[in-house]
């Protein structure tokens, strides 16, 4: 799961690990922990509440003395940290077709329809621009130059979102 990551970690050359994810990812922070231990890092868990990748529990890992922070869950957009963070987003899949079908009426009259997604669903947002454009339903996203991810928004800024705004 974490190949991406544990590449990064260890071009920066890090031991020990500090690993904080969102609170739907809890439940999987253990496992994240062992993966990283199994590669040969000291993995240390944050249980703190995480609201986003502007969040950061850096000042605790460095209290820690660790190396770097493993922040899972969210992209990177430009937040200073007091030692190296390694972003590793978590993609979640899901199938948008049943529900723009039942609402496929509906979603025509509007005339053009604007998308946005958080840094989880950007397939979701694809499949369904893909949807609507393939039936003839005007779409719109735009990208924020921080989140870099089309029609993603951030939970402390959606301004992907306002040109979308008809």
């Amino acid at each position: 799961m974490l190949e991406s990551a544990i590449g990064k970690l260890r071009a920066l050359g890090a031991r020990k690990v500090l690993v904080q994810v969102p609170e739907g990812l809890k439940a999987r922070v253990l496992e994240l922990a062992a993966e990283l231990e199994s590669a040969g890092f000291a993995a240390f868990v944050s249980c703190e509440p995480c609201f986003g990748a502007c969040d950061l529990r850096d000042r605790e890992a460095a209290g820690l003395g660790c190396d770097a922070l493993l922040h899972v869950g969210h992209t990177d957009f430009g937040v200073k940290a007091a030692l190296p963070v390694v972003y590793e987003p978590w993609r979640m899949e899901a199938d948008v077709a049943p529900l723009l079908e039942r609402h496929e009426s509906a979603l025509r009259a509007l005339g053009c329809i604007g998308l946005v997604s958080t840094s989880q669903y950007p397939g979701a947002l694809q499949q369904a621009k893909q949807w609507l454009s393939q039936r003839g339903i005007a779409v719109r996203t735009a990208t924020h130059a921080r989140a870099g991810t089309e029609g993603q928004v951030l939970g402390c800024d959606f301004s992907a979102a306002l040109p979308l705004k008809v």
